[in-house]
């Protein structure tokens, strides 16, 4: 597979009458998987469950990739990220902008949002609170502001 993966990575970009047939062929390193690729559909067997998006970085190598800053944020929360270590990885992954309704998101980016998992901590941090007693009085102060 790994032979012709570049050939499958340009045909989804190329043919975009077949790339959705194209993209389960595709392999790529992360995170979990530095040694061996994996397919797409493994990435989504593996994802929890609250996780909205298929998270990737591009790098021009494995070890720049588990060297980049923002990667630290995202393994903290226990996430998967594709290592795009081959250059016409990021375009096919692009081209896709997809996977089983699972959104491409690049962890570089600024804006990056992990707004499922901050909310998750809210939900905790207000349990927290209200069995402190403090949540009432939190909740009125920051109405307050």
């Amino acid at each position: 597979m790994r032979i012709f993966g570049k050939h499958l990575k340009l045909g989804c970009i190329e043919d975009r009458e077949n790339h959705k047939r194209i993209a389960p062929l595709l392999r790529f390193f992360s995170s979990q998987s530095e040694n061996d690729m994996i397919s797409l559909d493994e990435h989504v067997e593996n994802m929890k469950p609250e996780q909205k998006a298929i998270y990737y970085i591009a790098s021009d190598s494995i070890t720049s990739a588990k060297n980049a800053p923002f990667l630290e944020k995202i393994l903290e929360k226990g996430l998967e990220v594709l290592y795009l270590v081959e250059p016409i990885d990021e375009v096919a992954v692009q081209s896709l902008k997809a996977y089983k309704d699972k959104i491409f998101v690049d962890i570089s980016k600024e804006d990056l949002d992990l707004e499922v998992f901050r909310g998750k901590r809210l939900r905790k941090l207000l349990s927290c609170l209200t069995l402190m007693g403090l949540a009432p009085l939190m909740l009125k102060s920051l109405m307050l502001l």
